[in-house]
């Protein structure tokens, strides 16, 4: 599959589903909210409700989904960067798994605002990058200036 019909096919479906499963949350609890506000009405959190309604024990239920989840968000980000990697460099998948790996650790050993502000830099320096480089290259792919000949002619 050739990089133009890669984010046709997959560029916009993360941000689509994100915001429509997060819409689907909020319209399926906001029903309950008198409820939950009943029988809570000092929290603020999903933890406090639970520990309110059912005792502590639900909050490490909640804990240890927590950690499941955020387990399998950490994977499947590592094999996102990996296929990314793989595709836009001439590196595999595996040394962009490790890649990814690597900075995240980095960015972790290295502590605080620093680490935030370095982050930041990069991420704007790697969207400049992507811009310059992903831009005309998938205008190129799309047909060039002959798409706009085509449109005018129609």
């Amino acid at each position: 599959m050739d990089l133009g019909r890669f984010f046709v096919c997959r560029g916009v479906s993360g941000p689509l589903h994100y915001g429509l499963w997060g819409a689907l949350m909020i319209l399926f609890i906001y029903p309950f909210g008198k409820r939950i506000r009943s029988l809570a009405p000092d929290a603020h959190s999903l933890a406090e409700i639970l520990h309110a309604r059912h005792g502590s024990s639900s909050q490490l239920i909640l804990a240890g989904s927590n950690i499941i989840g955020s387990i399998l968000s950490l994977i499947s980000n590592y094999i996102a960067g990996g296929v990314l990697i793989a595709m836009l460099a001439p590196l595999n998948f595996s040394t962009g798994i490790l890649v990814i790996a690597a900075g995240v650790l980095l960015y972790t050993l290295w502590p605080g605002l620093r680490a935030s502000i370095l982050i930041d830099f990069i991420q704007v320096c790697a969207m400049l990058l992507a811009v310059i480089i992903l831009a005309p290259t998938i205008f190129h792919l799309a047909g060039g200036p002959d798409i706009f000949r085509e449109a005018r002619t129609i």
